[in-house]
């Protein structure tokens, strides 16, 4: 009985063995895609001279393969959320890929930004589908908007950045403010100007007081 719980044992730990001797790890030799250990990775290359590679669709990241937009996934986890930060894995089970998250338009290979979702820049806008968005960086929360000058008729009415108003279905600064090279308002010279006077004004008086 003893011999041959022994032979059990033995048999689970050479099995094991050979599948320690076969996890293969991205860039690593292997002889077949079941030595790769990464999850999407394959054996290729030419004969003796193979390697784990991550399958079309799917990126290198660290030591694992992320889904590409449009790749097979089980979770969120599985997608490329380093070159597309808003992806995610959507679908019903056995069928899920990665895709845009809500608020977000698939655009060429990356995920853009619609008006009023989050962003960075202006390069993380969707100026495909709205061609005058820029990332409104003068808001509380940067969100991506019509810039000055910028077509808002319809219901791109409110979408105007900070400190500007759709006025005959186009962006305008509002008063006092001025558009920038960036298509956002900022206040406009002259009334920093007078600020600055009266800043000034004040420190005088206040001078002034002491002195005398």
């Amino acid at each position: 009985m003893i011999f041959r719980f022994t032979l059990v044992v033995v048999a689970i730990l050479l099995a094991n063995l050979t599948e320690w001797t076969n996890a293969v790890a991205l860039d690593a030799t292997c002889s077949a895609t079941s030595d790769c250990t990464p999850t999407y990775s394959e054996c290729t290359g030419a004969t003796g001279a193979q390697t784990c590679k991550c399958a079309t669709g799917y990126n290198k990241q660290g030591a694992d393969c992320k889904a590409d937009l449009g790749s097979t996934c089980t979770l969120t986890t599985d997608c490329d959320t380093t070159t597309h930060p808003n992806s995610e894995c959507t679908g019903t089970s056995g069928s899920k890929t990665c895709t845009c998250k809500s608020g977000y338009t698939k655009q060429g290979t990356a995920c853009k930004a619609n008006l009023g979702s989050a962003c960075t820049t202006t390069t993380d806008c969707d100026t495909v589908t709205t061609t005058d968005a820029v990332c409104d960086l003068n808001a509380a929360s940067k969100i991506c908007a019509v810039g000055f000058d910028g077509n808002c008729s319809g219901d791109k009415s409110t979408k105007c950045p900070t400190s500007a108003t759709c006025v005959s279905n186009k962006c305008a600064c509002s008063t006092g403010y001025i558009a920038t090279t960036t298509k956002l308002c900022s206040k406009s010279g002259a009334e920093g100007l007078v600020k600055a006077m009266s800043m000034l004004i004040m420190v005088t008086i206040l001078i002034a007081g002491k002195m005398f």
